[in-house]
């Protein structure tokens, strides 16, 4: 088991939750609005819209990193010196 991030809140008193790690096994559809969790939390409860049985989890890719530079290649930004 292990604790949720972002659950307690710092709230005094409160006891965290905690979950279990799974393999992935289904790929869902979900809607947000964000793209992906900040603070290792969602703002917001994301919505599930469908179960999507044509997909395998491992045909998924993550999404990169916040940090990381998504498939841009030297010079896509402009404000970069060359």
């Amino acid at each position: 088991m292990r604790e949720l991030p972002g659950t307690v809140g710092g709230l005094p008193g409160a006891d965290p939750i905690l979950y279990l790690p799974v393999l992935p096994e289904i790929v869902v559809e979900l809607q947000a609005d964000q793209l992906r969790p900040e603070f290792g939390r969602y703002r917001h409860r994301p919505r599930v819209l469908r179960i999507r049985a044509e997909l395998h989890p491992m045909q998924i890719e993550p999404l990169p990193d916040p940090g990381e530079s998504a498939g841009r290649q030297p010079g896509d930004d402009p404000g970069e010196r060359r």
